[in-house]
């Protein structure tokens, strides 16, 4: 999500380098690849950019 919300990679890009990059995927986050591809980018980028009261 790092890499989507704050470097811009794409969805698809970021699955891939979960799935077949350097570090390994594990079974254990069978549900994963699903969240990605349903999550609402802009939302997430919008709520970070809330600084609420001080």
């Amino acid at each position: 999500m790092y890499q989507i919300v704050v470097q811009g990679w794409t969805k698809e890009a970021a699955i891939d380098e979960l799935m077949n990059g350097v570090y390994g995927y594990h079974s254990i986050y069978g549900n994963i690849v699903k969240f990605i591809g349903n999550v609402n980018v802009d939302e997430i980028k919008k709520q970070l950019s809330y600084h609420g009261p001080r």
